[in-house]
């Protein structure tokens, strides 16, 4: 499906089911790597917990996490193999939490998505094996991209009874169950099902090793938009004064000043300006790069792969630009550089990723290799761009 075909036909509007290869995901979260996870890693709740017929949390949880203390008092996390086991064996859905943190195949996806859809992604992976339902039949306060990696699960898919829920939104709308799905169907590995936000689901695994992982796509709102134009209303002193307390002609006109200020925030420009902003202080994921960054040239080999960690492309990032400079903002910061550097910036930052090698033979007027391998590291080292292995996605 192509981008245009999902973005016309169902973002925020229907679910799709998409079918693939059986083993095009397999190797992006394999079983080892669920096993390294859960052995490697201090998880404390909710990064890990589980969940059956419906019951999940803390509780649900506290069977299998132990709490251990050092000789110096520090509190550690450990995972009962034996009681997880159990669990797992009595029909217990494995979730675990935030998964893109832990598995690079998982994260590059996630961060993919961030660049498609300029939204904040988290990915939850759930593993089953019995054929009791983790969930009851709920909805998701985000749209979801669920992609099987392994094995298939039992999918129903109902509408949305309340339009574009929010957190916490017990309306009484959203609480009535709806009493027939409009789909129903097995996700087998492969296969990827969007959900908008709201829409009520149910999944049910089929007795087998099953795996999946939900990509949440926290979509900003109105609710979004009118804090943020709240927090540009602190620089304006008419929000800031008291409020006039008695029904006067001061009391009307203290009113309309505000009103007038906030029916000229409230134009097409402003939305633009929210989530451009909102881009422009989105931080990148931590990528660290040893040992090459620690090194004085702070380079790897040519052959490994540099790309940028901005969240848009370089020419939807530029913030200005002009015969002297180019300036560009992005990770909450503001970058100032020569316009001879334009033409490695366009390349460097256009997000695809290229071999050092590749970066070094572009023709830069006026720089020699040595000031360009110095403007490469500047970049890796202020965060504009991150060291990939060459093997690596």
């Amino acid at each position: 499906m192509s981008r245009e075909e999902f973005f016309d036909s169902y973002w925020g509007k229907k679910f799709c089911h998409i079918s693939g290869a059986r083993d095009r995901f397999c190797d992006l979260l394999p079983w080892q790597s669920v096993n390294g996870i859960l052995e490697d890693h201090q998880l404390r709740y909710p990064q890990v917990r589980i969940a059956k017929d419906g019951e999940s949390g803390s509780a649900a949880t506290g069977g299998f996490l132990r709490q251990a203390r050092t000789r110096r008092g520090e509190v550690r996390s450990q995972i009962d193999a034996t009681a997880l086991i159990s669990e797992l064996r009595n029909g217990a859905t494995l979730i675990l939490d935030a998964v893109d943190d832990m598995v690079e195949s998982i994260r590059e996806i996630a961060v993919d998505f961030e660049s498609i859809f300029r939204e904040p992604i988290q990915a939850n992976a759930y593993a089953g094996w019995g054929t009791s339902k983790g969930f009851d039949l709920h909805w998701d306060d985000h749209d979801v991209l669920v992609v099987q990696i392994h094995g298939s699960k039992s999918w129903k898919v109902y509408g949305a009874r309340r339009e574009a829920p929010l957190y916490c939104d017990f309306h009484s709308d959203n609480t009535q169950v709806p009493s027939e799905p409009i789909w129903s169907g097995v996700l087998q590995a492969g296969d990827v099902l969007y959900l908008p936000r709201g829409w009520w689901h149910v999944a049910v695994p089929l007795g087998h090793p099953t795996l999946h992982v939900s990509f949440g796509i926290n979509r900003r709102t109105g609710i979004d938009f009118l804090a943020w134009i709240e927090s540009q209303m602190r620089e304006r002193v008419e929000f800031r004064r008291d409020l006039i307390r008695i029904e006067s002609t001061e009391q009307s006109a203290q009113l309309a000043a505000m009103r007038n200020i906030v029916t000229n925030l409230f134009q097409p420009p402003a939305v633009k300006q929210f989530l451009d902003e909102m881009c422009i202080r989105s931080l990148a994921r931590p990528r660290i790069g040893l040992p090459w960054t620690v090194l004085p040239a702070g380079l790897p080999p040519d052959q490994y792969i540099l790309r940028t960690t901005l969240p848009r492309p370089f020419e939807r990032q530029i913030d200005a630009i002009s015969e002297e400079s180019i300036v560009i903002r992005g990770l909450a910061k503001v970058w100032r550089f020569d316009m001879a550097c334009e033409p490695l910036l366009r390349i460097a930052l256009d997000g695809r990723g290229h071999a050092l090698q590749e970066l070094l033979m572009i023709p830069i007027v006026g720089i020699n290799d040595p000031a360009r391998r110095d403007l490469l590291k500047t970049l890796i080292l202020e965060g504009l761009l991150y060291i990939q292995h060459p093997g690596e996605r």
